[in-house]
């Protein structure tokens, strides 16, 4: 069985659209203690900000996490959703609000500039078609920040299309 974090067993593949930064290659270099193989299975997609550099991106692959940047997803979005679609067993699916443009979403706690629209991020999620979606969530909405309520609202969409998908996995 593989082990997260935590050391809680880890049953499922995880898209993990995460946000700009480098607390998410800590998590990863932290995960080194542990077997990688915990990581396997693992995509993150829209990985933007310039504290990445390419040997945060060789680690993570080392470790057996397939990452996609925000170019990425914002020139072969195609490509991206199809190797997510490809995954086999239990997927859960994590959306941090990050990886969209503060623009769209400024209620969040680390906004950084150029990433996905409302539309872009919707429009994904909407192409997903996952066999056996077990789960299902959005992170990293921070409601001080969301002073017109915009990233809740986008959050609560983004929700009710993920267990739109959902549902259509049982």
């Amino acid at each position: 069985m593989e082990k997260n974090l935590d050391n809680s067993i880890l049953e499922a593949p995880v898209i993990n659209v995460i946000p700009p930064g480098p607390k998410s290659l800590k998590i990863i270099k932290e995960q080194e203690e542990y077997e990688t193989s915990a990581l396997k299975g693992v995509i993150q997609a829209g990985i933007r900000a310039s504290t990445f550099s390419k040997e945060d991106l060789a680690d993570k692959e080392r470790l057996g996490v397939k990452s996609y940047t925000i170019r990425d997803l914002k020139y072969n979005m195609q490509n991206v959703i199809k190797e997510i679609n490809s995954l086999e067993g239990p997927t859960y699916i994590s959306i941090d609000i990050d990886v969209v443009d503060p623009a769209f979403a400024p209620g969040t706690g680390t906004p950084e500039v150029g990433g996905l629209t409302s539309f872009e991020i919707i429009e994904m999620i909407r192409q997903l078609r996952i066999g056996q979606m077990i789960g299902f969530d959005v992170v990293e909405v921070s409601p001080p920040y969301d002073v017109s309520e915009i990233t809740s609202m986008l959050a609560a969409n983004i929700i009710y299309e993920g267990i739109s998908i959902l549902s259509l996995s049982l």
